[in-house]
């Protein structure tokens, strides 16, 4: 679940702001924003959820796995998890 978060929320109060998201506020954060801020969700997948009346991330979110998996196959499941704030990525470190 960390890395979708830290993701998105790390661009919310730029340059100096800090986000901070506690593990019960996780879908509140999320659902209020726009399918396209979830990572791996282009421009053309943003339309394509928005012609099936997915617009924010709740939406997406309460949307059926079957209807999600039957447009966009593996990744239909994939945008569901994440949407719900389960992001099962691997977490990779920088070297600075």
């Amino acid at each position: 679940m960390v890395t979708i978060i830290a993701k998105i929320a790390s661009g919310f109060q730029k340059p100096d702001g800090l986000t901070v998201v506690r593990p019960e506020n996780v879908r509140e954060f999320l659902f209020l924003l726009l399918v396209s801020k979830i990572q791996g969700i282009g421009e053309k997948t943003a339309d394509t959820l928005k012609s099936m009346g997915l617009s924010r991330v709740e939406e997406l979110a309460n949307c059926d796995v079957q209807i999600l998996s039957g447009k966009f196959g593996k990744m239909g499941l994939r945008m569901k998890q994440l949407a719900n704030g389960f992001d099962f990525g691997r977490f990779r470190k920088r070297k600075v």
